[in-house]
């Protein structure tokens, strides 16, 4: 989820679903090549910018394993202005549900619908 849209993209609603039916994902398995987190890190090049609509705003989604649990959907960007996590994702890591701080205000995702939170 994104709060407040992006701070990238200027444009009407209708400039932003087609560049969202422009979007493409890319599904790639990558294995990290030390074992040590400290040192490993995600770079691209520009090969890898070649397939990308420029200029972009486009957000990288992980599955990032932590203590054992693979945390699905992590949104790795510099922008945002809230981190979420899935009810599951605290079920998985056996966070037990009264560590969870109520946060009561809806968030706004992509397509701009609205979802309740649990904390």
């Amino acid at each position: 989820m994104i709060v407040g849209g992006s701070q990238y993209l200027e444009g009407s609603q209708k400039q932003h679903r087609k560049l969202s039916r422009e979007a493409h994902t890319s599904y790639q398995l990558l294995s990290s090549a030390t074992g040590n987190p400290d040192v490993d890190k995600f770079s691209f090049s520009e090969e890898d910018a070649s397939h990308v609509l420029q200029p972009h705003s486009d957000i990288l989604v992980i599955t990032m394993p932590v203590s054992g649990v693979n945390i699905y959907r992590t949104l790795v960007e510099d922008g945002s202005s809230m981190n979420v996590l899935y009810l599951r994702t605290f079920e998985q890591m056996d966070i037990d549900a009264r560590h969870v701080r109520p946060f009561m205000k809806p968030l706004q995702g992509f397509t701009e619908d609205y979802v309740n939170s649990k904390g």
